[in-house]
């Protein structure tokens, strides 16, 4: 260290050809090295070419939504692709919330009200056995829906995806961005035993009703099914 700072002539010399280097040598490196040329914000040339990848080029467009793109960086490559399987969303989901214990169920039954040109009319139309006959006016069907299941949540967390939680518009944002289809889902959330209160009627209840309130708390699974993000 005393070295450095002495006067030195042959380092200042030097330092005449390696200030040329430098010019030339710097921007090489930069150019291949993400982190290097990453801006806070992801504001960089780079990082707005990736986003142009799914149609988010320029900052005013990222920033009338609630999510925070910065963190879909990683996963823009994938993102692009025309098909998004179950698999990609269930890793954007756990890589934004920053969440292991996060699981998408396929298949999720429900049921589906026929619509009136379909309904079967005797003699007059939808009246053919085994191909068009449908007794009632609804139908199961295990094609148009999944579950997003969030797990292993403390007290804090789990109010934290509750409707009057602060990730429960960007879960449904991010859900919506993510899918192709106009598939219908709903989230299950799983509180850990341990976090299971008591409910107690009063003004002291920390437990809401729906939401985080069992009768027994022993036997309490700690689950709770939300329908899906409107806004």
């Amino acid at each position: 260290m005393e070295d450095r700072d002495k006067p030195n002539t042959t380092r200042d010399f030097v330092d005449i050809f390696n200030h040329r280097l430098q010019k030339l040598m710097v921007p090489v490196w930069r150019k291949y090295r993400y982190h290097a040329a990453f801006t806070t914000g992801a504001t960089d040339p780079f990082s707005e070419q990736l986003f142009a990848l799914i149609g988010l080029h320029g900052e005013r467009i990222r920033e009338t939504t609630e999510l925070n793109w910065k963190r879909l960086l990683p996963y823009l490559g994938l993102l692009s692709l025309r098909a998004h399987s179950a698999a990609l969303i269930e890793s954007v989901l756990r890589y934004y919330f920053k969440h292991a214990q996060l699981f998408i169920e396929q298949c999720v039954e429900r049921t589906v009200d026929i619509t009136h040109p379909q309904l079967n009319r005797l003699g007059r139309a939808n009246s053919r056995l085994a191909y068009d006959a449908v007794l009632g006016s609804r139908v199961p069907d295990r094609g148009g829906k999944f579950r997003i299941h969030i797990k292993q949540l403390d007290w804090k967390r789990f109010h934290e995806f509750l409707p009057i939680g602060p990730d429960y518009p960007p879960l449904g944002a991010l859900v919506r961005f993510t899918l192709r289809d106009p598939l219908d889902y709903d989230v299950c959330l799983e509180l850990v035993h341990e976090d299971i209160r008591d409910l107690r009627i009063g003004q002291s209840n920390a437990c809401r009703l729906g939401w985080t309130s069992w009768l027994g708390r022993e036997h309490a699974l700690g689950l709770v099914t939300l329908n899906r993000p409107t806004h």
